[in-house]
């Protein structure tokens, strides 16, 4: 059904999205500091935006995919419309103020406006639902996650020990709540 390959397709992206922005923002130091050699604060901090900001644009590939197929793209023209008027809008005014950082939040903004306009519409007008839990599930490992980035402050654990812990837990949780169906996946591969 429609509502369970979108909801195993959303549960992988965000569920690996939601890995992928905890690791990026605890090591934004390191991985900066080794690529560039005038990294800084600013820096560090349009990062923790900019990796936030896969997301929604997770929302995009997965609610975005079915209002294409469903012939939406008038919709999604206006909502695109809508996305880029904030992103212009937001610019002028954050560039001046906040340079950097304000760039990285208006991508945030517009990502997220446009992300959530279209499980919006999938939702009321296509009437197309995440399967029951898919939402506290996700809810529940980006609480797990977000604890173990404030604990890599907090702990001042080494790197190479908590990025280790960090993909252990996400591994475990995200496997025991069957928020990546394995089943349903190697199911879908074999149809395609």
């Amino acid at each position: 059904s429609v509502s369970s390959i979108m909801t195993n397709a959303f549960n992988l992206l965000i569920s690996a999205g939601l890995l992928m922005v905890v690791l990026s923002i605890g090591t934004r130091e390191e991985l900066f500091s080794a690529l560039y050699v005038d990294a800084n604060q600013m820096t560090f901090d349009s990062w923790i935006f900019l990796s936030i900001s896969f997301l929604p644009m997770c929302f995009t590939l997965v609610f975005g995919t079915l209002l294409t197929a469903n012939g939406s793209l008038r919709q999604l023209n206006i909502m695109a419309i809508i996305a880029l008027s904030i992103n212009i809008l937001l610019n002028i005014l954050l560039i001046p103020v906040l340079g950097a950082k304000g760039a990285a939040i208006t991508t945030l903004t517009a990502q997220t406006v446009f992300g959530v306009l279209q499980w919006i519409l999938v939702r009321y007008r296509m009437n197309e639902r995440l399967q029951k839990a898919a939402w506290l599930k996700l809810a529940s490992l980006g609480i797990v996650l977000g604890t173990m980035l404030v604990l890599r402050y907090v702990v001042e654990w080494n790197i190479i020990y908590w990025i280790a812990t960090l993909f252990l837990v996400w591994f475990v949780w995200t496997f025991s709540l069957r928020i990546i169906d394995v089943r349903a996946v190697l199911s879908l591969l074999k149809k395609s």
